[in-house]
């Protein structure tokens, strides 16, 4: 079938959370109770995918403030090297506890 938004945003927040995992944001959680929360997302759809195409996924972060990070997402076909949806996703520190 084709691709859909809910894949996209499954793509996409794998992506932040390898990201975020390696930031060491998770172990911040284990240690004071603060932690990541997606704040807001979007996504645009670029090209279609299906099956059995193979899609890289990637983020990178593209703003930084005092409470929030602001990510930016691309979906890429392998079969065509197309751009299928980029995106982004505000991520803020929320306390937990």
């Amino acid at each position: 079938g084709a691709h859909r938004f809910g894949d996209a945003a499954l793509h996409f927040e794998h992506a932040r959370v390898a990201y975020l995992t390696r930031a060491g944001w998770f172990d911040l959680l284990d240690r004071s109770g603060l932690g990541p929360i997606v704040h807001s997302t979007s996504a645009r759809f670029r090209k279609p995918v299906s099956y059995p195409d193979r899609l890289l996924v990637g983020a990178r972060v593209i703003d930084v403030g005092p409470d929030r990070v602001t990510f930016e997402h691309r979906l890429v076909s392998t079969k065509g090297t197309d751009l299928a949806a980029e995106g982004t996703a505000v991520v803020v520190s929320f306390d937990y506890r």
